[in-house]
């Protein structure tokens, strides 16, 4: 026989999970409508925009972005610094081959070594520039 205490727990845990699918969802659907806008703007303008001082990191981590997201060019080129790389942006996960050749990339680009438990962290474009800024290369 089943406990109602039992009952109570997987009503809440079921609660928990619908309630994480929905604000997904609506950060997913708040994304699109982002890109929907028709906003464009250069590596430079987002740096400008978005870091101001750090405009020098900030464009040269959008450009390796650009270059290498799962995304369309047009949707590529509307992302805002807090977008998060997995929700809204399209990459799967730290084992993702999208992920894998962005920090590949962001290696070549600052001719340095980024560890991968530091890159578990990461969530967005604001944080990889925060560390980047935070550690810098040779």
């Amino acid at each position: 026989m089943i406990r109602p205490g039992w009952i109570a727990l997987l009503a809440g845990a079921g609660i928990s999970v619908w309630l994480t699918a929905r604000n997904a969802r609506r950060r997913h659907e708040e994304a699109i409508a982002r890109l929907a806008l028709g906003f464009r703007e250069t590596s430079a303008d987002f740096a400008r925009t978005h870091f101001a001082a750090r405009t020098e990191i900030a464009e040269r981590v959008h450009r390796v972005f650009l270059a290498t997201a799962p995304l369309s060019a047009a949707e590529a080129q509307r992302v805002q610094p807090d977008d998060r790389l997995v929700d809204d942006l399209r990459f799967d996960d730290l084992d993702s081959m999208a992920t894998v050749e962005f920090v590949l990339a962001l290696e070549q680009e600052f001719k340095t070594k980024l560890p991968e438990a530091e890159m578990a962290r990461v969530r967005t474009l604001r944080d990889i520039i925060d560390y980047l800024a935070a550690n810098p290369g040779p």
